[in-house]
């Protein structure tokens, strides 16, 4: 990191680089046009009211944020007035104890823009109205397509006069050929495609600004134009490592330097490539490099595994995540594999990208995240707890597993119901930047949020799964296989919440045959669970036709403490209220045997039918990785792990010892950070439910 990339990244860490929002005042006329027409044009009047800025330190240039006065950013919920109703009467408020809305992600068609400029918009538009002609509501979104992409380019116009105007006022020749330059790169791009290396960020970096989620795979998009300007000596590795780093930081300075989690503006380096190859690249290494000499936690970066990667590629990642645990693995094969599963051909689903916390999209696409988080541990609890009966009548194992199925089956369902409420609700807003930059609504003359994109899918994160398989090899183990208590005993000490069944409770925690110790029963038992998910949900659709996709993460909030505290005790141990484990990872020592077991249990899951988010926390000890050579062997474990079929892990090189004493004493440990769940967070500002 050169000095100018220092100094940007120091201010960004104690200040709001980004300039204050100017407020509008809209005209009038533009109430009588159709809502999509309306906020596009309002969008026009916003970006000409702000102020083009950009530092003497700067290269790049377009820092600016909406608000809430015009309809702007999707996932944010910019002037999406019907989400942020329903947002104030679900978010974090769940339904019979069953599910609350979520946020969704949508990142920008970033590879078109590269490829095609926005004059491929103006073609495509015009070639939709034809394909519409007659029907006057699809021509009438049409038109607001065009004023969209002419207000987003009003902006970029700007950013070239500012730089125009500012390289008058410079007092060196060398800074006045630079503004020059990025004012001439300002007329080009992004209404034409770039044909430089500088060109394309600053291409990323507009696009950023108009939809500020996912960059995605951005070392795939900009790596041809990279690889001719390295060739040719038109640009120096240095030069490229330098507009990177501008660009993270202005990635990072977006949220501000207030918001202390990563887990905003996810993008992936790797994985595989159209034609089948490894896509690890020159540009991937610089990429993250660059990225881990920097003192920002925002974005994420995904490493995205395939069959090809070499062993030494994985001990390279394995040093930089040891770095910083901003770098994290997920693997190519079930996830593609998931993708394609449910109808994606694999040109699109290989560009699938990462994004917030650990949730998945194919970049530009439509709608990919579920929208709804989810508590299937109540369906076992709540058998358990209010159905006594049928638990009763049960002969044998298989037996009672068959009497749980419908329940299970019924809040999947009651989920999908919620999803596609909510969806609905969803649909009354108009997104017309998300709507421009996604392929498929120039085509289908539809906004996003009402299924206008070329995909839709639904699904949902699925607090508790893990309790209800560990539940259920403790019923199959204590009650059918072993005998050691009968099904009334065992419903009575969960109905006393283990209240004069300590003995029970003692036993089960240090007998029972619980996931994550590489034990056949425990892990299949929770991979048919899995499965039976999937097969149940298949062929479901959403209201808008695409399929479902079901996962298990933690993001900022701790859903698996928030539904956990709504259920009684369950027969994998839990108490009353208790939380469940984060992910697809084990609590409370249950993962006794070592940590390659915990991986193999894992790894037994089939995630190409379990191909939404997911989360494996893994903690290590900071001894297993304090020099070369233990790191060598973690390289080589992560790689069986994924070899053997795990999706996704993130480890924590820490102690116990460590963060016991950081809640003591929060004072001398305030740069301490850790990995949580979707994010990594500095560990004295966590809740003490997360800590």
């Amino acid at each position: 990191m050169n000095e100018r990339i220092k100094r940007l990244a120091e201010d960004a860490l104690v200040r709001d680089v980004y300039p204050a929002i100017t407020p509008v005042s809209y005209t009038n006329e533009s109430m009588f046009l159709p809502e999509c027409q309306t906020i596009a044009v309002r969008l026009g009047e916003y970006l000409r009211g702000q102020t083009a800025v950009i530092s003497d330190d700067e290269m790049l240039i377009g820092k600016m944020h909406f608000d809430d006065s015009v309809t702007s950013e999707y996932y944010a919920g910019r002037g999406h007035k019907h989400f942020h109703e329903l947002n104030d009467a679900y978010y974090l408020k769940p339904v019979d104890k069953l599910c609350y809305v979520e946020w969704i992600h949508s990142g920008a068609d970033l590879e078109f823009i590269i490829n095609n400029g926005f004059e491929g918009y103006y073609k495509a538009i015009d070639e939709s109205k034809k394909q519409h002609e007659g029907n006057k509501e699809k021509l009438e979104f049409l038109e607001a397509l065009r004023l969209t992409a002419d207000a987003l380019l009003s902006w970029t116009d700007k950013c070239a006069d500012a730089c125009m105007k500012n390289s008058e006022a410079v007092s060196t020749l060398d800074r006045r050929h630079e503004l020059l330059e990025l004012s001439r790169i300002c007329r080009r791009v992004p209404r034409k495609p770039p044909t430089s290396f500088y060109e394309a960020v600053q291409t990323a970096y507009f696009v950023f600004m108009f939809l500020p989620d996912s960059p995605g795979r951005i070392d795939q998009y900009l790596y041809p134009l990279y690889q001719k300007d390295i060739t040719s000596g038109h640009i120096t590795r240095d030069f490229a490592r330098e507009l990177i780093q501008e660009y993270l930081v202005m990635v990072f300075a977006h949220q501000g330097f207030k918001n202390h989690r990563s887990g905003d503006n996810h993008f992936c380096i790797g994985g595989y490539t159209q034609e089948g190859k490894d896509g690890f690249n020159e540009l991937s290494e610089l990429i993250l490099k660059a990225y881990t000499e920097l003192p920002i936690w925002r974005p994420q970066i995904s490493f995205r595994w395939t069959k090809l990667t070499t062993p030494e590629t994985m001990e390279k990642i394995t040093r930089i995540n040891k770095q910083n645990m901003n770098v994290v693995f997920v693997s190519d094969e079930p996830r593609i594999k998931a993708y394609m599963n449910l109808g994606i051909p694999y040109e699109d689903a290989v560009n699938y990208t990462t994004v917030g916390c650990n949730e998945t999209q194919i970049q530009g696409k439509g709608v990919f995240n579920s929208g709804v988080n989810s508590n299937i541990g109540r369906s076992i609890a709540l058998m358990l707890a209010e159905h006594r009966d049928i638990c009763l009548k049960a002969e044998d194992f298989e037996n009672f597993r068959q009497a749980y199925l419908p329940f299970l089956h019924k809040d999947l369902d009651d989920t999908i119901d919620w999803n596609n409420k909510f969806y609905a609700k969803r649909a009354k807003d108009i997104s017309m930047i998300g709507s421009l930059l996604n392929d498929g609504c120039i085509e289908s003359g539809k906004s996003i949020t009402a299924g206008g994109a070329k995909y839709h899918f639904g699904g949902s994160v699925l607090n508790g799964i893990v309790c209800v398989g560990d539940s259920l090899s403790i019923i199959k183990q204590f009650v059918y296989e072993e005998k050691r208590v009968s099904m009334e005993t065992l419903l009575n000490a969960l109905a006393n919440n283990w209240n004069g069944y300590e003995d029970l409770h003692e036993e089960i925690m240090r007998d029972g045959r619980f996931y994550g110790n590489d034990d056949d029963q425990p892990d299949l038992i929770l991979k048919q669970i899995v499965d039976e998910i999937y097969d149940h949900t298949k062929d479901r659709l959403t209201d808008f036709g695409g399929h479902f996709m079901f996962g298990e993460i933690v993001g900022y909030n701790p859903s698996n403490v928030y539904f956990a505290s709504l259920l009684p005790a369950t027969p994998d141990g839990r108490y009353d209220g208790e939380a469940f484990c984060i992910g697809m990872s084990q609590l409370d020592n249950k993962d006794h045997v070592s940590l390659s077991a915990l991986m193999r249990s894992v790894a037994k899951i089939d995630y190409a039918k379990f191909g939404g988010p997911i989360v494996v926390n893994l903690k290590i000890d900071k001894r297993m990785a304090d020099d070369d050579e233990k790191l060598k062997k973690l390289a080589a474990l992560y790689h069986t792990y994924f070899q053997l079929g795990g999706m996704q892990f993130q480890p924590n090189y820490i102690s116990t010892d460590e963060l016991l004493k950081a809640q003591r004493q929060p004072e001398q440990y305030k740069n301490l950070r850790v990995r949580v769940s979707g994010f990594s967070g500095n560990f004295t500002l966590l809740g003490k439910d997360i800590q």
